[in-house]
């Protein structure tokens, strides 16, 4: 495929294959879109009114609302959408939360909005030739920090955050339904331009301080956001459907070293490292996400934080994807964040 920088296709939009990409104003989103529109593909960008569509400019871009929280609604509008457009070829649903005021968010988001969306497809006979679901690692939970054994596909599910859980949920919900097809990706950390999932932990570095939790090593993987993109778009085209991945770049680090590449992709001589005991993280995660509840917002610093960050292993088995779908990722984590650093700067982000 192309690289999102080139020229599209020269077919009419007619001809081109359509795709509705759902939650396309957010960071993975935003970059689904600009991959498909520079790979051929006639783009529906699935939005909120209240959503930014800073990322979503060109003016190839379709941007629709569509009501994914009432299944009535939601099927009448897709099936103004066929009657107007036509049937989408491909579905990328993205759309989602990490973080919430309530736990039954989790559920009610990212599984209610998953089932209506593929339920809604079918009752409005748009049932595409592929749905992609972008799930989580997380709907595994994590793997053992001590032997350090990849988490696989025949290993038993047992996410430990509530997230997990309707991310799993969800995918057990495409399971169930016979012959849909679908392909599940499960992506370890996703980093890339526009992210401000790690923008926190950059800054720390930036300002000379480092955190690290607990004492026993942390090994975490990641995913460049176009690697992602390279991986959709190659579900989407492959024959094979019925089928869950993990997505990783290969690599393994701890996060004493994620540390250190960000340290020297920033130029900074030293670092004040403190490492925290797990206890005290867990009281202060706990703490402050049970009062954010308290007081109706959604903090990034809560029990499910918790679950995620004090865990050893994120180390996952790609094999499958990589043998089915002949999925190859181009970027490494040094080289990339030097360049994402930059484009922070550039923001005014860092």
């Amino acid at each position: 495929m192309n690289n999102p920088n080139e020229k599209a296709s020269a077919a009419t939009p007619a001809q081109l294959p359509k795709v509705l990409i759902t939650g396309a104003s957010g960071f993975i989103g935003s970059h689904l879109a600009g991959y498909a529109l520079a790979n051929g593909y006639d783009v529906y960008a699935c939005v909120r009114a209240s959503s930014s569509r800073a990322y979503l400019q060109d003016a190839r871009i379709h941007c629709i609302e569509l009501p994914l929280s009432d299944a009535g609604q939601l099927t009448a509008s897709l099936q103004r959408l066929k009657a107007a457009h036509g049937r989408f070829d491909y579905v990328i649903h993205t759309a989602g939360i990490i973080s919430a005021t309530d736990r039954s968010q989790f559920d009610r988001i990212n599984f209610g909005f998953t089932k209506q969306l593929a339920d809604s497809l079918i009752a409005a006979g748009m049932t595409p030739k592929k749905f992609i679901y972008l799930s989580s690692l997380s709907a595994f939970g994590s793997g053992d920090g001590v032997l350090k054994r990849p988490i696989r596909h025949d290993d038993v599910p047992h996410p430990n955050t509530a997230y997990g859980k309707s991310k799993l949920k969800a995918e057990e919900y495409l399971f169930s339904l016979p012959a849909f097809p679908f392909v599940i990706l499960r992506p370890t950390g996703v980093y890339g331009p526009r992210d401000k999932g790690y923008l926190s932990y950059i800054k720390m570095i930036n300002n000379g301080f480092v955190p690290f939790l607990g004492r026993r090593p942390q090994y975490i993987t990641f995913i460049h956001v176009n690697d992602l993109a390279e991986a959709v778009f190659a579900a989407c085209a492959s024959p094979l459907s019925r089928r869950a991945y993990f997505i990783a770049d290969n690599e393994v680090y701890t996060t004493r070293q994620f540390a250190a590449i960000i340290k020297k992709q920033l130029g900074k001589k030293r670092l004040l490292t403190v490492s925290f005991p797990l206890w005290f993280v867990k009281a202060v995660f706990y703490t402050v996400g049970r009062l954010a509840g308290w007081f109706g917002f959604a903090s990034a610093v809560n029990a499910d934080k918790y679950n995620i960050l004090c865990a050893r292993s994120w180390i996952c088995d790609t094999a499958p994807l990589r043998a089915d779908l002949h999925f190859t990722p181009r970027y490494r984590l040094d080289d990339a964040l030097k360049d994402i650093i930059e484009t922070y700067r550039k923001d005014g982000w860092l």
